[in-house]
């Protein structure tokens, strides 16, 4: 069994002035530790629909990134075992690096 990692967001080289790019990081939100193997999906909306999906499977440390997305509005949605489902909405502008820290949540249980 891996140790824990607490979350870290990974570096990503500067975009061109053609493309943006999305980098984080998803994590348990009542520890800070880091969100192994969650499934990211970044998804083009409205006019950028015929774009196809991108994913990406997090690092040990919960980091993940998106390296030369085309300028637009993308959900990002956050999949991991045992947490509740999550998404994001985020603008990509060209030559920028967007950030984006998600705290995922265990479902609660109910002992009846």
């Amino acid at each position: 069994m891996r140790p824990r990692q607490v979350s870290q967001i990974p570096k990503v080289a500067p975009p061109d002035a053609f493309h943006g790019a999305i980098i984080g990081s998803v994590f348990q939100e009542n520890t800070g530790f880091g969100i192994d193997s969650a499934a990211i999906q970044l998804t083009p909306v409205g006019r950028e629909l015929n774009r196809t999906p991108r994913s990406f499977v997090t690092d040990p440390s919960g980091g993940f990134r998106f390296d030369g997305v085309a300028p637009g509005s993308y959900w990002i949605r956050i999949l991991a075992m045992w947490h509740h489902p999550d998404s994001v909405l985020r603008v990509v502008t060209a030559g920028k690096v967007d950030t984006v820290a998600v705290p995922m949540e265990r479902p609660g249980f109910c002992g009846r």
